[in-house]
């Protein structure tokens, strides 16, 4: 049986890349969308889809 390959160096940069991404995606979510959407969902009159809102916000 043979020893495990190890990823080359290409491999290893794009996993870093894309777990970089992931968390700025996720930070972004939390700050800018996070806090704009109860706006926007009031704003589309839909506010039955967002739980624990039951009026609207001014």
């Amino acid at each position: 049986m043979r020893a495990p390959v190890p990823p080359a160096d290409r491999q290893k940069l794009l996993a870093f890349a894309g777990i970089l991404m992931v968390l700025f995606l996720s930070s972004l979510n939390m700050t800018v969308v996070g806090s704009a959407m109860p706006r926007v969902i009031a704003d589309l009159g839909a506010l039955t889809c967002m739980p624990g809102r039951s009026r609207p916000i001014r």
